[in-house]
């Protein structure tokens, strides 16, 4: 059996064929409205050891800036809680320049079902870390990524 195909039918199945690269190749958003790559996450857990919820930290090279967000998960996804997330620019690019307690976070807290997020300020050619919080009413729990993702 010969089959034949016409130029136009050729063209429309190599313009499908880029149109599908193209979508592929878009920028990374997270559906936590931070964009980039992940970078670390830990996992925010209550007394007992069940996670409830996660903070996340990215790298946005296009932009040099980093974003964190505190995300619920397992008990406390879709319930409305106190949830905050802090971004932390330490003051030169070394790990050993980030202590906890004396860097000024960028931050952002409400009472959310879901995410909070915060842009950092530019902090290409400097370290960062994160630290996430929900609070259940009784109880605030707390987890924080590792000082020092250098950019």
């Amino acid at each position: 059996m010969n089959i034949r195909r016409s130029l136009p039918a050729v063209l429309a199945a190599t313009g499908l064929a880029v149109s599908a690269t193209l979508t592929v190749a878009a920028p990374a958003q997270a559906a936590n409205g931070c964009s980039g790559t992940l970078v670390e996450a830990r996992s925010i857990t209550n007394g007992s050891g069940t996670k409830i919820g996660e903070i996340q930290l990215y790298w946005d090279a296009a932009r040099g800036r980093n974003c964190a967000s505190t995300v619920h998960t397992g008990s406390t996804w879709g319930v409305s809680l106190y949830t905050l997330v802090e971004v932390f620019v330490c003051p030169t690019g070394s790990p050993s320049s980030c202590k906890q307690g004396a860097d000024v976070p960028s931050k952002h807290g409400d009472y959310v079902s879901y995410y909070v997020w915060e842009d950092s300020v530019l902090s290409s050619g400097r370290c960062v870390w994160a630290r996430g919080w929900i609070d259940t009413g009784p109880t605030t729990y707390i987890a924080a990524t590792t000082p020092g993702h250098c950019g």
